[in-house]
Order: structure tokens, then sequence, then C-alpha cells
């Protein structure tokens, strides 16, 4: 899990959404704005029920995604607030590939 504060607050969720640049990957929607600082990275999981039906599946792919994106923080040239939308279940991937997939998509 990422640390309160690199974590997205919700008053920046209509923020992100509606002026946010979208980037594509096979598994994610990747909805960011630039931050004003390294300080200011923050960055959230969204999971759809269309996607995952299960709450404890949900969870799961979250906290996955969560973990692989407290790795790819570390290597980001830019500094970013987000959301990621997955686009399908994650459970059977890798964490080092969703790492690289996080990475190669924020860069």
């Amino acid at each position: 899990m990422l640390k309160k504060n690199h974590r997205l607050k919700r008053i920046y969720f209509e923020e992100i959404f509606k002026s946010g640049k979208i980037l594509h990957s096979p598994n994610f929607i990747i909805r960011v704005l630039p931050a004003k600082s390294w300080d200011d990275v923050a960055f959230s999981v969204v999971v759809s029920k269309k996607v995952v039906q299960r709450a404890v599946l949900r969870n799961s792919n979250k906290r996955r995604v969560y973990n692989s994106l407290k790795i790819a923080l570390e290597s980001l040239e830019k500094p970013y607030k987000g959301a990621i939308v997955l686009k399908k279940d994650i459970r059977n991937i890798s964490p080092k590939s969703i790492s690289d997939e996080l990475l190669k998509t924020l860069k």
C-alpha cells in the first residue's frame, strides 16, 4: 500500500477525470495531471464491478497495483497525480510485469 500522503484524495478525482491526460496500456487506463512537486505525487487505483464482480478480488487487484506502483514511483521521471483504472482482472500477471507496464505507460 502507498503511504497516505501518496494516495489521491477524493477532491482531486473530478479534476483528474475531467481534464487529465489519458494514457492507455493493455491492462490499465491511466488519467494523470502534472503535480507541482515530488511531494504532491499521488495515485489511486479504481477497479469497476464490471471488471471484477467480487469485492475480495477487486481489493486483491488494488493491492497488487498499489504494491507495483510503490516500486514504480521511485523510477518516475516527472511528478504526477493520477488515477489508474483497471481494464481487466490482473490476478494472473506477475508483479514485475505490472510495475514494468506502469513505468512504460507513465514515461
